[in-house]
C-alpha cells in the first residue's frame, strides 16, 4: 500500500508539472516546478526501493530502454551548448523523464491511476478553451500574469486558443492527452467481440462525449499539427487494434468523409473555417517560410560536423546568431521545428541514428504488446497501451514539424512509454514467455537488483 501511495504522490507531482509548468511558473517562480520533478522523482524511486529488492526485468524491456540511456549519456549530457551557456533546466528535465519512464516501468501498481490523472490534468486544458471561448472577457486577469497577449490570441481577438497556456501550441499538446486516452478506451469497447454490458456502454458514452469535447477545444485552438497528427493517431490505432472485421478500406472511408464532413461544416462554423484556412495558408504563411529557414541552417550546421554533429541544443544558438533577427519573432532562441533535422545536425549521423534505434524499439515493443492485447486481463491496461501506441504515432509525426523532443511534448511521451512498458512487463511477469504474436519468443529475465545494477 505504502508503493500505492509513493508512486500515486510522484505521478501526481510529475503530471501536475508537465501539464501546466507554464503557470506554475508565472506564479510562483522557477524553484517550485524544478522542486516537484525532482521530487516526483525521488518518490518514483523509492516506490521501487519499498518492499522486495529483486524484480524480473524482461530482456526486450532491457533492449528498449538502453537506447534511451546511450543516448542520454552520450549525446544529452556531453558537450552540451546549453549547460555551456549556463543553462541546466531543460537537460535535467530531460533526463528526469527517462528516468521517471525506467522507474515507473520497472514497478507498474498504479498505472489506472495514471490515466486517471493524466485526463484530469488534460480536462483542465479543455476546460479552459471552452470557457475562454464563451467567456472571452475572463482572460483579462491571465494577460495580466502573462504580461502579453501570449501566442495565437491574436492580441485579445482569439484568447480562446492559448487557454491557460502562454502559448497555443502547449494548449494543443495538453488537450492531446484527453482525446488519445478516452479514443483507445472508445476503441478497445467497441472492438470486443463479446456484447457489452450496461457499465460497458455507459463508459462507452462517457468516454465518446469526452473525446468529442476535447477535439472541439482542440479544432478551437487552430493548431494546425495537433488536428492532423491527433486525427492520424488516432486512425492508425484503431486500425492496429482491429480484429479481423475491421477493414483498413473502411477506416479510410471514415477519414475522408471525416474531412469532407470538416469542409462542408466549416462554411457555418467560423472555428472550423479558422483552422481550414490555416492548412490553406501552408507555404504561404510567414510560419512555412521561416521554418523553411530553420532546415535550411540546420542541414549548413550538419555539414560542418556530419558525424559527431555541433553539440546537444546547439541550434537555438546558431538560429540567434544567424536567424533571429531575420524572421520577426517574439523569441530569440528558437528550435528547429523539425526534431530529426535537429538531431542530425546537434548530434550527427550518429546520434540520429541512436535516436532513431531509441523511438523505433519502443514503437515496435508497444505494436508487438497490442498484437498480444489478449494476454492483458483489465480493460483500461489495454487502453493504456493503445495510448501508448497513439502517442507514439504522433510524436514520430510532429517531430516533421514540431521541437518535441525538446519541448514538454517528451515528457507526455516518456509517460505514455512509462504505461506500455509496465503493461509489458505485467504481461511478461505472468509466466516468463511471451506468444509467437509478440515476436519475443521464450523471453529470458535479468534480476534486477537495487544494490547491484542490471
Amino acid at each position: 500500500m505504502m508503493t500505492y501511495h509513493l508512486q500515486r504522490a510522484g505521478c501526481l507531482l510529475f503530471l501536475g508539472y508537465t501539464f501546466l509548468f507554464d503557470l506554475i511558473e508565472k506564479i510562483f517562480g522557477h524553484k517550485l516546478p524544478f522542486g516537484m520533478v525532482l521530487a516526483a522523482a525521488a518518490l518514483y524511486f523509492a516506490a521501487m526501493l519499498k518492499g522486495e529488492k529483486r524484480y524480473l526485468v524482461p530482456k526486450a524491456f532491457i533492449a528498449g530502454i538502453i537506447p534511451w540511456i546511450l543516448f542520454m549519456l552520450l549525446f544529452v549530457i556531453p558537450h552540451n551548448q546549453h549547460i555551456a551557456h549556463h543553462n541546466y533546466w531543460s537537460t535535467i528535465r530531460w533526463c528526469l523523464a527517462v528516468i521517471i519512464m525506467i522507474l515507473a516501468a520497472l514497478k507498474p501498481v498504479d498505472q489506472k491511476g495514471t490515466m486517471r490523472i493524466i485526463l484530469l490534468f488534460s480536462m483542465v486544458h479543455v476546460a479552459a478553451t471552452w470557457v475562454l471561448y464563451f467567456v472571452p472577457t475572463l482572460y483579462e486577469r491571465l494577460y495580466k500574469l502573462w504580461g502579453y497577449w501570449p501566442s495565437g490570441t491574436e492580441h485579445n481577438f482569439q484568447v480562446y486558443r492559448a487557454g491557460i497556456t502562454n502559448n497555443y501550441s502547449r494548449n494543443a499538446i495538453g488537450q492531446l492527452p484527453a482525446l488519445f486516452l478516452m479514443g483507445a478506451i472508445v476503441i478497445v469497447i467497441l472492438m470486443k467481440r463479446d456484447l457489452l454490458t450496461r457499465a460497458e456502454n455507459g463508459m462507452l458514452l462517457t468516454a465518446a462525449g469526452i473525446a468529442a469535447l476535447t477535439l472541439g477545444a482542440l479544432f478551437l485552438t487552430a493548431k494546425r499539427s495537433g488536428v492532423l497528427f491527433g486525427t492520424a493517431a488516432i486512425l492508425l490505432g484503431a486500425v492496429t487494434y482491429k480484429y479481423k472485421k475491421i477493414s483498413i478500406v473502411r477506416f479510410a472511408g471514415l477519414g475522408i468523409s471525416a474531412l469532407l464532413l470538416l469542409l462542408a461544416a466549416s462554411r457555418f462554423a467560423a472555428p472550423l473555417q479558422l483552422i481550414v484556412n490555416r492548412f490553406l495558408e501552408l507555404g504561404k504563411d510567414t510560419s512555412t517560410t521561416n521554418r523553411i529557414r530553420m532546415w535550411k541552417l540546420a542541414l549548413e550546421m550538419f555539414a560542418r560536423h556530419p558525424l559527431t554533429g555541433n553539440g546537444w541544443e546547439s541550434f537555438k544558438y546558431e538560429y540567434y546568431l544567424r536567424l533571429s533577427a531575420r524572421t520577426g519573432s517574439m523569441y530569440d532562441y528558437l528550435d528547429a521545428h523539425n526534431v530529426y533535422l535537429q538531431v542530425l545536425a546537434e548530434t550527427g549521423i550518429l546520434g540520429l541514428s541512436l535516436f532513431l534505434t531509441c523511438i523505433g524499439t519502443t514503437f515496435l515493443i508497444t505494436y508487438r504488446v497490442i498484437q498480444a492485447r489478449d494476454r492483458i486481463a483489465g480493460r483500461l491496461d489495454k487502453a493504456a497501451v493503445l495510448y501508448a501506441f497513439m502517442y507514439q504515432v504522433y510524436f514520430v509525426l510532429y517531430c516533421t514539424t514540431g521541437n518535441c523532443l525538446y519541448d514538454i511534448t517528451f515528457i507526455h511521451y516518456t509517460v505514455a512509454a512509462g504505461l506500455m512498458y509496465g503493461v509489458f512487463h505485467k504481461i511478461i511477469s505472468c509466466d516468463g514467455q511471451s506468444t509467437g504474436r509478440t515476436g519475443i519468443k521464450h523471453e529470458t529475465y535479468r534480476h534486477f537488483d537495487i544494490s547491484q545494477g542490471v
